[in-house]
């Protein structure tokens, strides 16, 4: 009987970690933006004409992304 508990225990323990990890994950992902941003930011001045154009691109088309989701009342696309 003492094994069945201990095994209960160590499940328990086992979901506890895998919802923390998962919570602590979607937590990061949602604040990575900003941090890309500021980094294209300050480093705006160092790159050639050309990736000046990429990263002005990829800026305009993650801000798109996002104003479609503020704008729609579905989740967003994960995939």
């Amino acid at each position: 009987m003492a094994a069945v508990g201990t095994l209960v225990f160590a499940l328990c323990v086992l979901v506890a970690f895998c919802a923390v990890v998962v919570w602590v994950c979607r937590r990061v992902r949602r604040g990575g933006g900003g941090a890309a941003v500021g980094v294209l930011g300050a480093t705006h001045e160092m790159l050639s004409a050309d990736r000046r154009r990429a990263s002005e691109t990829i800026l305009r088309r993650n801000a798109g992304k996002q104003e479609e989701e503020d704008a729609s009342s579905d989740p967003p696309d994960t995939g």
